[in-house]
């Protein structure tokens, strides 16, 4: 049995980033909520334009429960995410949409899976909470600074939490 999943980031108003995973299933453990686990997931992406689909490069790792956002500078900062093994993920991949391919870029201090992901004025990104590879929530938080490619840790939340979106307020914070 396969299944079809897909995450986008969109780029600019005529551009979005579409990763497809065609992923074959075992109905044999719990996950999540489901009675699946993921196999050796394909990752494949491509680049819509004026409502086409383009193939593009591939990402370096197949991943899945990853996180995808714009960038400033106009490149797409993938972070995070679970492997095949549903072990988290610190490694992180910038998209360039100028030549279709992928980048490594610093790794995330903390490996995580599904959590929030903001956008900041300065042009830098929070990651917020999320999962370890055990299903354990995080309370750890990080600032991805796009011009030196590295995650820093920064302040905790309050309440650890997985599954959680941030959203950047309209002064900037």
């Amino acid at each position: 049995m396969q299944q079809w999943c897909w995450e986008y980031c969109i780029l600019t108003r005529t551009q979005v980033l579409v990763h497809l995973r065609m992923t074959p299933l075992r109905r044999n453990k719990c996950l999540s909520k489901a009675l699946l686990t993921f196999v050796a997931p394909l990752v494949f992406s491509c680049l819509i334009i004026a409502q086409t689909f383009t193939p593009t490069g591939s990402l370096n790792t197949g991943r899945n429960g990853h996180r995808a956002i714009a960038l400033k500078n106009g490149m797409v900062l993938i972070a995070g995410g679970y492997d095949f093994q549903e072990k988290a993920l610190a490694s992180c991949e910038l998209y360039d949409p100028m030549n279709g391919s992928f980048s490594t870029t610093g790794s995330l201090n903390v490996p995580r899976r599904n959590f929030g992901i903001t956008l900041l004025d300065d042009g830098t990104v929070l990651v917020t909470g999320g999962y370890d590879a055990s299903f354990n929530a995080l309370a750890s938080a990080e600032i991805y600074d796009p011009a030196a490619g590295m995650f820093r840790l920064t302040g905790s939340l309050n309440v650890a939490r997985g599954d959680a979106t941030a959203t950047r307020l309209s002064d900037g914070t």
